[in-house]
């Protein structure tokens, strides 16, 4: 009777201590919660992101990063662009994690690495500065940088408060695109920097993001101004308008462009810059 109890007893704790085997296992298997400090090796297939993380002090945790996402030079692994990543060179890179966002036309295929039991973050849209101040902390959060982060933000707000227009001060279109025109719709990240900046979006009413439209339909809106972001669209809507001596933004030379420096991307430091960038356009128009 005692050996068998013996017996019962010794497969107890066997199969006690295969389950807590098991557990352990997965448990490393297991996604790590966002705000683990342990993330150093980081992919960003975001631009934006990116660019939050260098503010944040944190370039050093970037093994990994899209094209065209930073002004200075470094030795950091490019892995594809916002539009399309390499699969493989993330793999081999080994990552903690992989940091996107819903704005990048990539983040449907970002979740294939998940499948591939790679770690995944995919932080809101940046609709405005709200949104863009919460992923910002939620960034500062995942690298033990929440105080820098709040602190910056604070400094961002008060920046955006100095600069900031209560007053409108003219119609405008924003076009991302002079061939074919694609303007920046009301629900866009644009329409807001533009309110801020102190204009009237002209197609604050489309429900669209980023309309395709037609010319005709730009100057039905009757805009003060026209603002684009490369030289090649304003000289081509010049040289398309040039015999429209009725359309207000042609015969007062109100076609302005303001660079992709910083409106493409939704940070807090690059929505500032962008505010003060349009503010300073605006001014120019002539009535």
């Amino acid at each position: 009777m005692k050996n068998r109890l013996l017996i019962i007893s010794s497969f107890v704790v066997l199969y006690l201590t295969l389950l807590l085997l098991l557990w352990i296992v997965n448990y490393n298997k297991t996604e790590k919660p966002y705000g683990y400090n342990e993330f150093h090796k980081v992919v960003s297939l975001s631009p934006s992101v990116t660019r939050m993380i260098f503010d944040l002090e944190e370039k050093e945790r970037l093994i990994g990063i899209t094209s065209n996402s930073i002004d200075e030079k470094c030795d950091i692994e490019i892995i594809g662009s916002y539009v399309s990543f390499d699969i493989e060179k993330i793999l081999n890179l080994k990552p903690d994690i992989v940091i996107t966002t819903e704005d990048e036309l990539i983040v449907n295929k970002a979740n294939i690495l998940r499948y591939l039991g790679i770690n995944v973050l995919v932080l809101p849209s940046g609709k405005d500065f709200d949104s863009i101040e919460q992923n910002y902390i939620t960034l500062g959060s995942l690298f033990n940088k929440k105080d820098l982060a709040i602190k910056k933000i604070s400094l961002y707000r008060e920046m955006l408060h100095l600069i900031k227009k209560t007053q409108q001060q003219g119609k405008v279109a924003f076009l991302v695109s002079g061939n074919p025109i694609i303007v920046a719709g009301g629900r866009s990240y644009i329409s807001k920097i533009l309110k801020d900046a102190g204009a009237i979006n002209v197609f604050e009413n489309s429900d669209r993001l980023y309309p395709l439209i037609t010319l005709e339909a730009l100057l039905t809106k009757k805009a003060d101004a026209v603002i684009v972001m490369l030289n090649f669209d304003a000289n081509y809507l010049r040289n398309t308008l040039k015999d429209f001596k009725s359309v207000s933004f042609i015969y007062k030379n109100n076609i302005f462009v303001s660079d992709d420096k910083n409106l493409p991307y939704y940070t807090p430091r690059d929505y500032v810059e962008s505010v003060k960038q349009i503010s300073e356009l605006i001014k120019n128009i002539k009535k």
